[in-house]
């Protein structure tokens, strides 16, 4: 390993407050004998922010700094570092006019360590990779050894930045001296690595060329590149137990716990971190189960990576993310399901699509967080349903706009999109059309509140129902169902929830003469499971719509993307059927088998 800050590896490093003459940041790089320290100008008050720019990448080990002059003492210090590559372009090992162009940029910085520390004894400070020790120590009284928040960002590190936050009693902030220990990363290019030699003595020559090498090969191997989505947005940490706020911003079950404990501590109710708007009885963070999921499995797969071995796979894993000592909504709530959804506020088509009164499970003041969850896919029927749903009618300020959709958990069934009305009208026009053709089960795709099945269901057709979330279909769908349910309906509607891959076991074969859906085609990665479950269940001389919006913005599907995937997979043949035009224009489309797959009853 190598001391990297140090003149001998040229890095840059800048404070922009002022310093005292003699105690500039560039004293940092000097050796310990002749090195003054770093000092700032007594009016100076914190936070003081240190960067330190290295023409390389490397992989950090270790870091030590010295925290104290004379009777000046620093005793809050934050370290983060930035990630970004240098290339040839970028390094003044090369370049020579790079440094001149280093800070004309916005860089972004990841946390690796935060020290507190008020003894008056301590005079070094020593930050390791995580070790099986679970306290910060003392070690003779005079150096502080503490672990590195995470280890996930140690790896092809490029600037550091030192944030001095507070200091002992009011002094001045300090640094005695600055060792920042580590490897050569293995994404360095072979010209800044000759560049490297030449500022080696040559018996180390061969060290860095195999012996860093090999070590910066077997970090990068064994740290495997850590999903955005799996990081909390406020701590960037690791999530272990992730929970969807009401703003639809995804953190860590912990990080809520201290916003809320930091609430009560003031007397606040508690209240979303980012929108600041206090938790209700409608709007609840909830836990996010299948990204908790993928988080567990990511951990399970990559179990031999030092930096990831303490993370906890499980909810009763050895270290559990801790219970709040209060419950943290003094509301009481119950639901008919044991998985929770997310809440959308809607608009009323009319007085037979009220909406129903959604509540959430939610797993900090309930007791089946470590239950095991409900089943992901299955079929519901109407008259096998309690009618709890009229029980807790809704007012209609209780609801507040939370997300349209979160992928894989909550996919906006909650809410009437602008193409199902299209869908219901195209219906009233045409379903009489249908009656003489023979035409008598549907199957409505993503239903949601359900309107245009609604539409078929007054006209006696046999209609079953889908949607991804079984709340939806229990608490909004079926209410709908019910209300519009005439004593001569004697079918038993089927619901079906789950993922469209799950459901073929579920969904009859070749049993529906008509299929319609909206708004279900905003996701590319969907467009396989939508063809396949088209094929499981359309007769064979039977009919599809799909009402979409041309385009959708904030999602990488589109209506044309489509239409060419469904013509790809050469078994159905697609023509737009009607188009709306509009701010965002609006298309109805009209899916049939190929002639050659199609035969005739």
């Amino acid at each position: 390993m190598f001391n990297f800050c140090s003149k001998q590896f040229k890095p840059i490093i800048e404070c922009h407050q002022l310093q005292l003459d003699g105690f500039s940041a560039t004293n940092l790089l000097q050796d310990f004998m002749d090195n003054n320290g770093f000092m700032i100008e007594t009016f100076q008050r914190p936070p003081i922010d240190i960067i330190l720019y290295l023409p390389f990448n490397i992989d950090i080990k270790r870091i030590c700094i010295g925290n104290t002059i004379g009777n000046h003492r620093s005793t809050h210090i934050d370290i983060n570092v930035n990630r970004d590559q240098v290339d040839n372009n970028s390094s003044w090992l090369i370049n020579k006019t790079c440094p001149y162009n280093i800070n004309k940029r916005q860089l972004v910085f990841h946390r690796i360590a935060n020290i507190f520390n008020e003894n008056e004894q301590i005079r070094r400070i020593e930050i390791t990779e995580h070790s099986s020790k679970d306290e910060d120590t003392l070690d003779n009284n005079l150096t502080f050894k503490c672990k590195f928040l995470s280890n996930l960002y140690l790896n092809n590190c490029s600037k550091i930045k030192l944030s001095i936050k507070r200091t002992f009693r009011c002094s001045t902030a300090v640094l005695k001296y600055l060792e920042i220990w580590g490897t050569l990363s293995l994404s360095i290019s072979i010209d800044i690595l000759n560049e490297i030699k030449k500022l080696m003595p040559e018996e180390k020559n061969t060290q860095v060329n195999k012996t860093d090498q090999k070590n910066s090969q077997s970090s990068i191997s064994t740290t495997p590149e850590v999903p955005r989505e799996f990081i909390d947005p406020l701590t960037c940490n690791l999530m272990t137990v992730p929970v969807i706020l009401p703003s639809g911003i995804i953190i860590d079950r912990s990080t809520l716990e201290k916003c809320i404990n930091e609430d009560r501590l003031w007397a606040r109710t508690p209240k979303d971190p980012f929108t600041q708007k206090p938790f209700t009885s409608v709007t609840q963070p909830v836990v996010a189960q299948q990204l908790k999921t993928r988080i567990d499995t990511f951990l399970t797969n990559n179990s031999n990576c030092s930096s990831l071995k303490n993370i906890p796979r499980l909810l009763d894993a050895s270290k559990p993310c801790r219970e709040p000592d209060i419950s943290l909504f003094p509301f009481s709530k119950s639901s008919p399901s044991t998985n929770g959804l997310l809440k959308r506020r809607r608009d009323n088509y009319d007085t037979l699509h009220e909406t129903s009164k959604l509540k959430l499970d939610d797993p900090a003041t309930t007791n089946n967080f470590h239950e095991p969850r409900v089943k992901q896919s299955g079929v519901l029927y109407r008259n096998d349903i309690s009618d709890y749903c009229d029980k807790n009618v809704r007012k209609p300020n209780e609801l507040e706009s939370i997300s349209d959709l979160i992928p894989d958990v909550y996919e906006g069934g909650a809410k009437i999109w602008e193409c199902s009305h299209d869908l219901t009208l195209f219906i009233d026009d045409n379903y009489e059309r249908w009656i003489e053709n023979g035409y008598r089960t549907v199957l409505e795709v993503g239903c949601g509140h359900a309107l245009p099945a609604i539409q078929l269901i007054k006209h006696n057709f046999d209609v079953d129902l889908q949607d991804f979330n079984r709340e939806v279909l229990e608490q909004i769908t079926l209410n709908n169902v019910k209300k519009a349910v005439n004593e001569k309906y004697s079918y038993n509607n089927r619901l079906f929830f789950g993922d469209w891959t799950d459901l073929l076991e579920f969904i009859p074969s070749k049993h529906y003469d008509i299929i319609i859906t909206s708004e279900t085609i905003y996701s590319i990665t969907s467009y396989k499971k939508l063809i396949d479950l088209f094929d499981h269940t359309l007769t064979y001389n039977g009919v599809i719509y799909v009402a979409a919006k041309v385009h959708y913005f904030g999602v990488e599907g589109n209506i044309n993307l489509f239409k060419d995937f469904v013509l790809k997979t050469k078994r159905f043949d697609v023509a737009v059927e009607k188009t709306i035009d509009a701010n965002v224009k609006r298309q109805l489309l009209r899916i049939t088998r190929q002639t050659s797959t199609s035969v005739e009853y």
